[in-house]
């Protein structure tokens, strides 16, 4: 039996050069109604970039209010923690399990429920500002989802059941829940959500643990528990509807983020998506998608001033609005995280440090400002990124381009240096024999080769690397294949695995299981973290910066002519 995700694609497919949604001007009214302005593209989808405070989340709003006459639009508001609500009752009336409903909610008590509200109702809520209820009705809504995908589940078994019953003859068929499952997990490769029939939940279990154990979804990440609900938002939104996504980030990874709305779109062929967003290497990644920027923006006439961006060359103004910054020098770091961006700003104090995700946005940033002819910002540009699984070539050649690059394979690895964790134990627990405590660090840090998620990881991400630089190379893409070197790999990755000195196998380890040995210091990772950061506070500043300047590398600035 096909897999969802293959029928999805079979179908798109066979219905090329058909496809109802291409070729296909898409016409879409914004403002107020003294000042309506119209935004076009052919495209199935469109982004639009802007930094804070220019009307993004108003932009998306107005867009649904003005638009929702001729075409369903289901907004999928900006979302920042999401909760599923411990031990409450998910009931869900059944007129509510109906695609043809808008998806979000309220809680009703009369029934210890919710109920769907109709377009009219959020749109009212959206006219009347009252931010406090929309925050309310977002909680909400993933508890009413996940009600709704669940009993629509319940459902499609209890009527097949008693068809057979009737008939003596099984249908096969899919629900909504298993197409949310397949396609998180396609996501999450190391983990698994399901169903479970006993009482028809949905858990989680982790593969490489004992394959009874499960948790409940309430205890997933904040980046999957946010996936979860983007993709169940999707999947349950009617047909042929535009989706507006009021902020596209979440608390993913950039490369999953890409995966996950690559999946969602393929999910719903016959949907356009319409995104907001300040997030630069999400807006390139997108295919078939015009991409639009906000120069201007009038809190008080609500109107704004919208541009197309040509051929994804990104205006300088646009990415200075977006880092916020002019007249300092500049770091880009690859991290969102805001303990990463602290450390950094310890130990780069001459730079204004700025958080832009993964190595490839650090790289984009850094490349795109220091190409620059701008008159008003001459001034040199630095990234500072991962060393991955990057060779000596590599780091050298995006060295000359201001973009340098730390001596193990991710941030974290710093922390497991013997010398750093040698001063820690010393300082902070007062051993007097912090080597026996680093030898049992080393022999976890060890283990972590047998992990399945690192070597899923390391395959995934040098095919990815070598992908990246064939495509560099290529002038003419009418005739473009790639083949990955599987025996250069594979002797790679032998080479990682069988690597006995430990901070050379720092360099190489890219697995974020290694968070997890800090149960050796009797400590969770967090609270360890927090202890490093404190020693740079304290009279031991000058010795840890000294310390962790022997795996990370000087910036040395310098003007740009």
């Amino acid at each position: 039996m096909k897999t969802y995700l293959e029928t999805i694609k079979q179908k798109t497919e066979e219905s090329k050069g058909k496809n109802e949604l291409k070729d296909k001007l898409i016409t879409l009214k914004y403002g107020t109604d003294k000042n309506i302005k119209e935004l076009s593209f052919n495209t199935r989808n469109c982004i639009i970039l802007a930094a804070n405070g220019m009307g993004k989340s108003s932009l998306t709003k107005s867009v649904k209010i003005n638009n929702e006459d001729e075409k369903h639009i289901e907004l999928i508001l900006a979302n920042k923690i999401l909760t599923l609500t411990p031990n409450k009752q998910r009931r869900v009336v059944e007129q509510d399990t109906k695609d043809n409903n808008s998806i979000y909610a309220e809680e009703n008590e009369s029934y210890f429920g919710w109920h769907a509200i109709s377009n009219k109702e959020l749109t009212q809520i959206i006219l009347s500002q009252k931010d406090s209820r929309e925050n309310n009705i977002i909680q909400n809504d993933f508890d009413f989802i996940i009600g709704k995908l669940v009993q629509q589940h319940k459902n499609k078994h209890a009527r097949a059941s008693i068809n057979y019953k009737e008939t003596n003859i099984y249908q096969e068929f899919d629900t909504k829940a298993e197409k949310v499952c397949e396609i998180w997990n396609n996501i999450f490769n190391s983990h698994e959500l399901f169903i479970q029939q006993e009482d028809w939940s949905l858990r989680v279990k982790t593969l490489d643990e004992d394959p009874n154990e499960s948790y409940s979804i309430r205890n997933i990440s904040d980046g999957e528990r946010s996936a979860l609900y983007l993709i169940t938002k999707v999947l349950l939104a009617p047909n042929k509807s535009l989706i507006i996504v009021d902020e596209t980030e979440t608390h993913l990874n950039s490369s999953l983020l890409q995966k996950l709305w690559d999946s969602i779109e393929e999910a719903r062929p016959d949907c356009n998506f319409m995104y907001v967003s300040h997030d630069i290497e999400f807006a390139l990644s997108r295919k078939d998608c015009t991409k639009f920027w906000i120069k201007d923006f009038s809190y008080k006439a609500k109107t704004w001033d919208i541009q197309e961006i040509k051929e994804n060359d990104l205006p300088e103004e646009l990415i200075l609005q977006i880092i916020g910054s002019k007249n300092e020098k500049i770091l880009f770091v690859e991290s969102t995280e805001e303990h990463d961006k602290q450390l950094y700003e310890i130990l780069y104090d001459d730079f204004k440090v700025v958080p832009v995700g993964s190595c490839q946005e650090v790289i984009n940033y850094t490349k795109i400002l220091n190409s620059s002819r701008a008159e008003n910002y001459k001034k040199s540009y630095y990234g500072l990124i991962d060393r991955d699984f990057r060779k000596q070539k590599e780091i050298e050649k995006l060295e000359k381009k201001n973009i340098y690059t730390l001596k193990v394979a991710e941030l974290e690895n710093l922390f497991f240096e013997e010398k750093i964790v040698f001063e820690f134990l010393s300082t902070i627990y007062g051993e007097k024999n912090p080597k026996q405590t680093i030898e049992k660090m080393k022999k976890e840090v060890f283990k972590l080769k047998k992990q399945k998620a690192f070597k899923t990881d390391f395959y995934k991400n040098r095919i990815q690397a070598d992908f990246n630089q064939n495509l560099q190379k290529q002038k003419k893409f009418d005739k473009f294949s790639f083949e990955p070197h599987y025996k250069s790999i594979n002797q790679e990755w032998e080479d990682i695995i069988s690597e006995d000195n430990y901070s050379t196998f720092l360099t190489k380890l890219k697995c974020k299981e290694i968070k997890s040995i800090t149960k050796v210091f009797n400590a969770e990772w967090k609270a360890y973290y927090k202890m490093i950061i404190a020693m740079f506070n304290s009279e031991h500043k000058k010795k840890m910066k000294e310390l962790f300047f022997e795996y990370m590398p000087k910036i040395t600035t310098t003007n740009k002519k």
